[in-house]
């Protein structure tokens, strides 16, 4: 960075805008109550109808499976590489 280049203006992994206002959203939801509200309606979920479905979605996902691919395959391009 130049002298004349200000911190704000790095971008990539240091992208510090996009990263304050990830933070002030993040703030802003909990403070209004977000968490609560968003952990009520998924606990009412997982007892409702498709509670089994999220069940086995959360399942396989904690095993790094991906929905939709070929179970041992959890590479994104769906060719078992990385």
């Amino acid at each position: 960075m130049t002298k004349n280049e200000s911190p704000d203006a790095i971008q990539g992994e240091g992208d510090y805008v996009s990263g304050r206002k990830f933070q002030d959203l993040e703030r802003a939801f909990v403070e209004k109550g977000g968490v609560d509200r968003a952990a009520r309606a998924a606990a009412d979920a997982l007892e409702g109808p498709e509670g089994a479905a999220l069940e086995e979605a959360r399942r396989s996902s904690a095993m790094g499976e991906i929905p939709g691919k070929p179970k041992g395959n959890t590479s994104p391009n769906g060719s078992g590489r990385r």
